[in-house]
């Protein structure tokens, strides 16, 4: 799709691609059933990129920089090694992000309505940040992060659960917010 044609050229130079209305209200991912395909990418193409599908351009950063998408379908990560920085912040992320003991760069879902997050004995080199996160797990976890290792600061203010949250064993490197 061109969504995803637009994430694709972006990010070998890590360069941000935006997906809002301009809408304030409408941007809101708690409205994404009212977005139109133009702000819809596949999980697939999240997890080819994020495992190394597309090489940087030397001397940048590459990275998965996304504002205000919907992504449909689970994002498969599980026993990754992911060497970029994954920022999906104030998408709707419709199905769970599998992250079960990869081994990752710093994720931002800062702002972004999902299922559940599943991260059992992954490591994240950097950050994790959750804030004003909604995440969904229904009747089953919506976080489970059990012996998760985050090596600076996760970030969790304003995140909100449906469904249990797991956290046995985690480490978190400097600073639990």
């Amino acid at each position: 799709t061109e969504a995803e044609l637009r994430l694709w050229r972006s990010f070998p130079y890590g360069d941000t691609v935006e997906y809002l209305s301009g809408d304030s209200d409408l941007d809101d991912p708690a409205r994404a059933a009212e977005w139109d395909d133009s702000r819809t990418i596949r999980s697939s193409v999240i997890a080819a990129l994020a495992l190394g599908a597309c090489k940087p351009i030397p001397g940048r950063t590459a990275g998965v920089r996304i504002i205000g998408a919907r992504i449909v379908g689970q994002i498969e990560l599980r026993h990754g090694q992911i060497d970029v920085p994954l920022t999906m912040r104030r998408c709707r992320i419709e199905d769970t992000l599998r992250f079960d003991e990869a081994v990752t760069k710093s994720i931002d879902l800062t702002g972004s309505h999902t299922g559940r997050i599943m991260a059992e004995g992954a490591h994240v080199r950097g950050s994790l940040k959750l804030d004003e996160v909604h995440v969904n797990g229904g009747d089953d976890f919506a976080l489970h992060l059990d012996e998760l290792t985050v090596d600076t600061d996760l970030s969790a203010r304003k995140l909100r659960c449906t469904g249990p949250l797991c956290l046995i064993g985690a480490q978190i490197g400097a600073v639990l917010d």
